[in-house]
Order: structure tokens, then C-alpha cells, then sequence
């Protein structure tokens, strides 16, 4: 089996906003992976988005993106 979090990969976290969402994507975002956060409340979003900041560079945190995962696929 291989593991899921992987140094390069790309994680995409729906529910990223608080959490547990929230604590996979710093997670995975420390682990060296590029995240791709998506919530349907901006307000937690723009909060993830600068901690996130003050832990990894910018290219590694991919986007952050308010609204349905479904809509955003």
C-alpha cells in the first residue's frame, strides 16, 4: 500500500476551512504536499490561507477556493 501523504503530491481538502479539514490541510501542507483548500465559508478560508503562509511558501499552498467542491472539480 502507498501512503497517501506524499512529499510533491497534491492534496485537495473540501472542509479545509476548521477542523478536522483545517488540521489535514497544515498537515499536509508541512508533509511538503501542495494543498488545494476548499470550503464553503470564505471567512475560514482567508484565515487558513495566512497561517498557511506563515508555514510554507505561497507555490505550495495551491489555492484556496470558496464554495461546493462539487462546483470547483
Amino acid at each position: 500500500m502507498s501512503n497517501a501523504i506524499s512529499h510533491g503530491a497534491t492534496a485537495r481538502i473540501t472542509g479545509a476551512g476548521m477542523g478536522i479539514g483545517r488540521a489535514a490541510a497544515i498537515h499536509c501542507l508541512q508533509e511538503g504536499m501542495r494543498v488545494v483548500a476548499v470550503d464553503v465559508l470564505e471567512e475560514k478560508l482567508e484565515s487558513l490561507s495566512a497561517e498557511m503562509g506563515k508555514i510554507a511558501p505561497a507555490d505550495q499552498f495551491a489555492e484556496a477556493l470558496s464554495g461546493n467542491a462539487d462546483d470547483l472539480a
